[in-house]
């Protein structure tokens, strides 16, 4: 992870999720990025939906490799935090 904390679904099978929301300061076009360890233990299908401003992008991820850096999911349009 970045910042000395990750999370783990200890295998759980794709039952756990995630929420982040950032609170930005101001309506733009944002790049969004994901951080992941790559190990040949992890999933090559790991969905990330991405809620913006013009409806939800899914892009799946193969977090088997890329690992160990901030991977660009995409840049989107988003609504500043009210």
């Amino acid at each position: 992870g970045y910042g000395g904390s990750f999370l783990y679904d200890n295998g759980a099978g794709g039952s756990s999720s995630v929420r982040f929301r950032p609170d930005l300061p101001a309506s733009g076009s944002y790049a969004v990025y994901a951080w992941w360890y790559a190990h040949s233990s992890r999933a090559t299908n790991v969905p990330i939906d991405i809620n913006h401003a013009g409806g939800t992008a899914t892009v799946t991820m193969n977090q088997q490799i890329n690992g160990g850096q901030w991977y660009l999911l995409g840049t989107y349009s988003f609504t500043a935090a009210r």
